[in-house]
């Protein structure tokens, strides 16, 4: 099966995953066209996905304004939707009805509570320096299970309600296995008071993905034809300084119908970390539906090479 809709991937270390927004555009496709039947898969990502998350994230959406979705018939349309909501660079290729297309698109931004103080972290291993913040011990909580996780998880408390993780993690993580990490950690639930200040680096972050993976899942329409993902891709931006963090990222998906694809020391985050925003409380490793997420808004894995002063970041 070949797919005419190549996509330049902006590959780092780092790796970032937001499942709403790609959950989003195929729930948007599916309202456009029709869809009759659930989605067939063809690959095991494919079935993850679909198995894991899609029906999960969907139930999301209602409890996360910050998450935006939009399909057309024609390209400008979503092209127009990707610009106004900050993804003016998402190039997709020319389409019309009978084919189709999606996009989800986030933008979830948090304060810290009171502003940090502008350090230097230095990596150990390479001898580097990065720009840095230093936040005090009043708006920070440490969890510490060891038997678990060898390293202490970091909770900050932001302005709107909305809760930030960090965590040294050892291994490096990509795609999936970022937000399956930092569902295992959130249910680490032992305080401890070890430490004092924490001091992280400031973070600017870009990826480009291509999401293959999604392409040849199907479905039925009313009308008796099919509807084929031809292409998917993915951009995701993650900023972080002094003043709080912001997660943006958009999801765009191409779709065919009826014929062939067309296309108490102060605790240092100095070594690669896992993140994650999350979205009301858990209670004793547990969620509460009322009140919680089935899954964090978003997660990232994060190297030194995106280590850098993101400027303002409108929060």
């Amino acid at each position: 099966m070949k797919i005419l809709w190549d996509h330049e991937e902006e590959k780092s270390m780092s790796s970032t995953y937001a499942p709403h927004v790609i959950a989003g555009a195929i729930k948007a496709c599916e309202q456009l066209c029709g869809a009759s039947q659930p989605w067939q898969t063809v690959g095991n990502q494919q079935r993850e996905f679909m198995n894991a998350f899609y029906a999960r994230c969907v139930d999301d959406l209602g409890e996360v304004p910050e998450v935006k979705t939009f399909a057309a018939w024609t390209a400008p349309p979503i092209s127009a939707f990707l610009a106004e909501n900050g993804f003016p660079d998402i190039k997709i290729p020319n389409f019309q009805e009978p084919n189709l297309g999606a996009a989800g698109v986030m933008n979830v931004g948090v304060s810290w509570k009171k502003p940090g103080k502008v350090i230097t972290i230095k990596d150990p291993k390479e001898e580097a320096e990065y720009p840095g913040v230093e936040l005090k011990r009043d708006q920070i909580s440490y969890l510490l299970e060891q038997s678990k996780h060898p390293h202490p998880i970091v909770q900050i408390s932001t302005r709107s309600g909305d809760q930030v993780f960090m965590s040294v993690v050892d291994e490096e993580l990509r795609e999936t296995e970022v937000l399956r990490k930092a569902m295992e950690l959130a249910l680490i639930r032992k305080y401890t008071d070890r430490f004092s200040e924490l001091r992280f680096p400031m973070v600017d972050l870009q990826e480009s993905v291509n999401l293959a993976w999604l392409a040849g899942m199907s479905t039925q329409l009313a009308d008796g034809r099919s509807a084929i993902i031809g292409g998917a891709i993915q951009q995701t931006r993650f900023r972080m300084n002094q003043i709080g963090a912001r997660a943006e990222s958009a999801a765009v998906i191409y779709v065919t119908r009826g014929g062939s694809l067309v296309f108490k020391q102060p605790y240092t985050i100095d070594r690669p970390f896992l993140l994650w925003i999350d979205r009301g409380e858990i209670y004793f490793g547990r969620r509460d539906r009322e009140h919680q997420l089935n899954f964090p808004l978003f997660a990232a894995y994060i190297t030194p090479e995106h280590w850098k002063d993101p400027g303002d970041i409108g929060v």
